[in-house]
């Protein structure tokens, strides 16, 4: 898996909730449920993220276990004595 650049535009973009690892400002988004079986069955969760306007969208092909445990290791740590 990887992670993929969406060129969101008039037409807007899809995806599943669990797919998104970010994008720009110039978005707005909306969650909702896909009813029905084939709803659930292309989305794990049953939720999606419309997203309209123009802007970037990144986007994983990766489970959201498995791109944690990718971007665990470049997490920025903060130690509790401010340094």
């Amino acid at each position: 898996g990887g992670v993929h650049a969406v060129d969101v535009g008039a037409a807007g973009y899809i995806c599943d909730t669990s797919h998104i690892v970010g994008f720009t400002s110039g978005l707005d988004y909306r969650v909702r449920t896909v009813a029905g079986l084939k709803g659930l069955l292309l989305s794990g969760e049953g939720l999606v993220c419309e997203f309209r306007g123009q802007g970037r969208l990144w986007i994983s092909t990766r489970s959201p276990a498995n791109l944690a445990s990718f971007l665990h290791p470049f997490r920025r740590l903060e130690t509790r004595s401010g340094r």
